[in-house]
């Protein structure tokens, strides 16, 4: 996990989600037993969850609810079979990249305002 910078990951037993474990539930673990010691035991069973239909507000909302960082998506509401996963750092890329495409609309409309008779008003 550290060497990948993955923070957590799902976990799954015949398919279905049944748990989630964080790196600091592994931090929190004496170096000495972290060979010895089962993911069942460490993992939050207790798992927020999200939907392919839900949007990413409610996904992050739901995020800082509940203070997490993550959240697996699952089919549907009760279901346990999961389809992925989604991270803060997630949510953060997309809302910078439609910043980014915010900025440039708009530049390119003041662009266009200004120099109305330009190679983009053909």
């Amino acid at each position: 996990m550290a060497k990948h910078e993955i923070k957590g990951l799902p976990v799954v037993q015949d398919g279905e989600l049944v748990g989630i474990i964080a790196f600091s539930d592994i931090l929190r673990v004496p170096a000495e037993k972290r060979y010895t010691i089962r993911v069942g035991e460490l993992m939050s069973r207790d798992i927020v969850t999200t939907y392919p239909d839900e949007s990413i507000f409610e996904a992050f909302e739901k995020m800082i609810h509940n203070q997490v960082g993550r959240l697996p998506v699952v089919e549907a509401p009760g279901k346990r079979k999961i389809v992925g996963i989604i991270t803060r750092s997630d949510i953060g890329r997309i809302y910078e990249l439609k910043m980014n495409q915010l900025i440039l609309e708009e530049s390119k409309e003041t662009y266009l305002r200004r120099f109305p008779h330009n190679i983009y008003s053909s």
